[in-house]
């Protein structure tokens, strides 16, 4: 449904009633922040605009300054309770600065000297027009320094952070409403004011300047925003604003910057962190000042409840007077991680019968030696209620009848120590990590409450611990990335530890051992050439299909990488290296490669120039140590760009994605059932691209890739003979739905397909998934059913 706009006259008429009974600017707030502007893209012209309402402009390139300052001055001469803004290019900046008594630079705000933090100054001081260039000049605020760009994106709300461009940390929002409402859910189009509402409950930010010619959508929503009495609060740590706070009284919200709130109690959270203070409640008296929340990262031992050394004894280093109704373990000197408990992998466990619990947010830890690490292996078992655990190898927590959260990666390896950690939060993630790196991570399903004991090396199915443990520690509380690794940081610490015992008989291995690795690098020398000039290894390309077996990159359905002998070597991956990689793969396929400058803004932005460099250098390094494991894959510098270059037998699955939807753009008039379609299904059905992965650069690319697979696809649905086939179709609405999941046009053909096939439960099923799925998102009803939907296709 597309909004409904008044006629000429009565759009006037109700625009003028709505200016006399809430005026713009009748209460001076503190900052220009606090403001909300009705705002529109100009080529000068803004008399009317002005007459309307509109007080920010967007200049266009040559945009005509002599109209543009009359009509400005004339508004400011004859109305001097308003703010008018300018955003403009940096040429266009250069008109400003013709300094005039009678000229508009008379009201013009001038950095250094007025600040947009203090608009009551500003106003004191006759100064009303704002004027923003993407760097500051003399007369103008610089637009990267103070403000972002957010475009609506497809996919809103559930993906609101995919819209940012610029700095979102930025307390300034240029806020984009496309003329069409294309990228809006079909719910917010017969709704559309309440896009800016949502926008402000998921990131906190207001939209300064609300770009839209859809002046009644502004109207409505500003009366509304201006009824409520807004706070501002902001978290910082070591004098800079933190982001990924979550708040307590916000549960949709996850902030990066100041926030603006009508909720008079604020409790910020992030893994990791304490704040001071931890719950802040406006009144009358602090309600026009910002609160400013102080962060500071937690010690590693604070939550601690339960921490096992195993120095021949089960006493928790937290609580020794716990008591231990049940232990028959072993214990065994180990040259490395000195003493440690050893399980026999049938009868041996510890049972501590505490009042430890875990039902809330918490992390496990421990280091393990295992000697078998077939089928299901326990580390800790609580009753019915949860049990951290490996399968095959694989990391896996089990909350029993209710969900197994488990990555699809055999991280666990026999007869070596490793340091395994699980990262529980409730209703939220599940993250597992492996020697301090994050190797995957799941949504986080309930746990049950339970009074039962906490079994150690066994769980309530007897699926024993078989090997070496040591450094078993609970936190209740879920750890942060960076204290993971700095977990196992330590932990190293203990492994480098000297042996007791005399070196001396090593001298001569030793100098056998340099003798060889002088003739290994010599030949690896050799080889590094030869490679150098073989012709095999080409910068990725979308002329050439590659096979899909033997070595690959995984984009779809998860980052993962094989190499020729099929090991797994996405755990090895650090989150920085995975985005590093994934960045310099992305920019090879679109833009053959980027820049170091390119690749600092990207990932090392605000840091030292030669921190930044010394940090790009390490990561670069070690990805290379990782795929030099006869996996076909290199990063090299090449004319002054990073790239990644393969091997002619390496599969990208992503770079045969857009060969693909090229070639099926170019045939789709032609032969629109060709196999390209089967192809392009078999690639995106494996599941969203790099879902666990986030980032601004990602989230805008992922956007743009759903963007394009739903342009693409689509027009199949007006195709006669493509939707006589009805397997067809709900194949193409099943893979759809994975980067749409709220399309209702797209569910509308799946349950269409479902009921052609005699599938009526599956039907429900979709509608109910669905269901739950838009109230999470939307925290209302999606209040249609199965009959209104066939009514939409």
């Amino acid at each position: 449904m597309q909004c409904i706009y008044r006629s000429n006259w009565g759009y006037a008429f109700f625009g003028a009633l709505f200016f006399l009974l809430f005026p713009f600017h009748s209460i001076a707030k503190n900052s220009l922040e606090e403001y909300v502007f009705l705002s529109t893209e100009t080529n000068g012209n803004i008399k009317q605009d002005l007459l309307d309402g509109y007080r920010a402009f967007i200049l266009s390139p040559g945009a005509s300054g002599i109209n543009l300052f009359n009509e400005a001055n004339k508004f400011l001469e004859n109305n001097k309770h308003e703010i008018l803004t300018f955003i403009a290019t940096q040429d266009f900046a250069e008109s400003f600065q013709k300094p005039g008594s009678d000229s508009i630079s008379r009201f013009m705000a001038i950095p250094g000297e007025q600040a947009i933090e203090n608009i009551p100054d500003c106003l004191a001081k006759n100064k009303r027009l704002f004027v923003f260039t993407p760097q500051a000049t003399a007369f103008s605020y610089s637009l990267e320094e103070f403000a972002c760009s957010y475009r609506v994106p497809v996919g809103f709300p559930a993906k609101t952070r995919a819209g940012f461009e610029g700095k979102p940390e930025n307390d300034l929002v240029v806020f984009y409403l496309d003329a069409a409402l294309k990228s809006l859910p079909d719910s917010l189009k017969q709704h559309p004011e309440k896009t800016p509402q949502l926008f402000n409950e998921r990131t906190g930010k207001l939209p300064n300047f609300f770009v839209t010619r859809h002046k009644n959508i502004f109207d409505v929503y500003h009366q509304n925003f201006s009824k409520q009495k807004w706070y501002t609060a902001n978290v910082i740590f070591d004098n800079q604003p933190i982001e990924g706070i979550t708040w307590k009284e916000l549960p949709q919200l996850e902030s990066f910057g100041k926030i603006h709130t009508t909720q008079t109690e604020l409790s910020p959270y992030k893994d990791g962190y304490h704040f001071s203070p931890d719950v802040f409640t406006f009144n009358s008296f602090t309600s026009e000042s910002t609160k400013i929340f102080y962060a500071r990262q937690k010690d590693l031992k604070d939550g601690v409840v339960l921490m096992l050394p195993f120095e021949q004894n089960v006493d928790n280093a937290v609580a020794t007077s716990t008591e231990i109704p049940y232990s028959n373990i072993e214990y065994r000197k180990d040259s490395l991680r000195g003493w440690c408990a050893v399980f026999n992998g049938k009868d041996n466990y510890i049972d501590y019968d505490t009042d430890i619990e875990l039902n809330d947010n918490f992390t496990v830890s421990a280091w393990i030696k295992p000697t078998d690490i077939s089928g299901n292996r326990s580390i800790i078992g609580k009753g019915k209620a949860l049990s951290v655990k490996f399968r095959d190898g694989n990391l896996l927590f089990t909350s029993p009848g209710i969900k197994d959260h488990v990555i699809d990666s055999a991280v666990v390896k026999i007869n070596e120590w490793q340091q395994i950690t699980f990262v529980i939060s409730i209703g939220k993630t599940v993250r597992f990590f492996k020697n301090g790196e994050l190797v995957g991570i799941d949504t986080a399903a309930n746990i049950r409450s339970t009074e039962y004991s906490l079994l150690i090396g066994t769980n309530l199915w007897d699926e024993s611990f078989h090997g070496m443990m040591d450094d078993l520690t609970i936190w209740d509380r879920a750890l942060s990335d960076v204290e993971v690794e700095r977990l196992y940081q330590q932990g190293i610490k203990k492994d480098t530890e000297p042996a007791s015992f005399s070196w001396l008989w090593l001298l001569p291995l030793a100098v056998l051992f340099v003798f060889f690795m002088v003739l290994l690098l010599r030949k690896r020398k050799h080889r590094n050439s030869q490679r150098a000039n073989s012709t095999r290894k080409t910068i990725l390309s979308l002329k050439e299909k590659r096979k899909n077996t033997g070595p690959s990159i995984q984009f779809f359905g998860g980052f993962k990488i094989i190499n020729r002998d099929g090991e797994d070597l996405t755990s090895r991956f650090s989150t920085r290296r995975k985005q590093l990689f994934v960045l310099v793969l992305i920019a090879t396929l679109r833009e053959n490669g980027l820049s170091s400058k390119q690749l600092t803004n990207h990932l090392w932005a605000g840091y030292p120039a030669e921190s930044a460099k010394n940090n790009r250098g390490t990561q670069v390094q070690r990805i290379r140590e990782i795929i030099e494991q006869n996996s076909g894959i290199n990063i090299e510098y090449n004319n002054r760009k990073w790239v990644i270059t393969l091997d002619d037998d390496v599969y990208c699955d992503l770079a045969d994605y857009f060969l693909l939807i090229e070639q099926f753009k170019q045939n789709i008039k032609t032969d629109i059932h060709s196999g390209l379609l089967n192809k392009i299904l078999l690639i995106i059905e494996k599941g969203a691209l790099l879902p666990h992965m986030d980032d601004v650069w990602l989230d805008d690319f992922k956007s743009k890739v759903s963007d394009e697979l739903l342009e693409t696809l689509l027009p199949l649905y007006s195709d006669e003979t493509f939707m006589q086939n009805h397997e067809a179709v709900l194949r193409l609405s099943q893979a759809l739905l994975i980067f749409d999941p709220l399309n209702e046009t797209i569910l509308s053909y799946k349950i269409k397909a479902l009921l052609k096939l005699g599938k009526n439960t599956q039907a429900h099923e979709s509608l109910e998934h669905f269901e739950k799925y838009y109230q999470q998102c939307y925290a209302q009803p999606f209040g249609k059913t199965i009959s209104d939907l066939l009514e939409i296709s």
